[in-house]
């Protein structure tokens, strides 16, 4: 997905490059980010700068982005919005965190009525390896196991996407 957004980005980036041209009277032609009318002189964005022109040497001006490259344009820009929506819904806070932990450790646990020692850190916002962002609460109890053994203090990973519980660790 990275590499995708590279290349719309350089595309954009490519388009917005040369968005107009100056065709002078001498036949030379500028492609220029960007021109203006001022006064006697017609101004543009061009060698990373304001550079001015005397109107009487130019022809004409014209946008040098078509149709179908405003099109394009736009289609990535919606894509790309799109993206940063669900990057946002992804990383909702999880604001009902210590109901749906309870609720995943009665089911998760053998014996949740005899569990001791619950610890419910706040969560975390953590950069995962794939670079995905989750929020990440650490939980500290000790459980009975089948044989009706506490099994000593242990600590576990609870992971939660677009505000809910996602997955767990060890």
């Amino acid at each position: 997905m990275k590499r995708i957004i590279i290349v719309l980005f350089l595309f954009i980036f490519s388009m917005n490059s040369y968005a107009d041209i100056i065709y002078f009277k001498n036949g030379k032609v500028a492609n220029v980010q960007q021109a203006w009318e001022e006064g006697d002189y017609i101004k543009c964005i061009r060698f990373g700068g304001v550079v001015s022109y005397k109107k009487e040497l130019i022809q004409s001006i014209s946008s040098g982005v078509t149709d179908e490259m405003r099109s394009a344009q736009d289609e990535i820009n919606k894509a790309i919005e799109q993206k940063k929506l669900e990057e946002e819904r992804k990383n909702i806070y999880p604001e009902n965190y210590k109901q749906e932990i309870s609720s995943y450790l009665k089911t998760a646990l053998y014996d949740y009525d005899s569990m001791k020692n619950l610890n419910i850190e706040e969560p975390k916002l953590s950069t995962m390896a794939a670079g995905n962002k989750l929020w990440t609460v650490n939980i500290y109890y000790n459980a009975k196991n089948r044989y009706g053994a506490y099994t000593g203090l242990k600590k576990h990973r609870i992971y939660f996407m677009y505000g809910k519980l996602s997955h767990t660790s060890d």
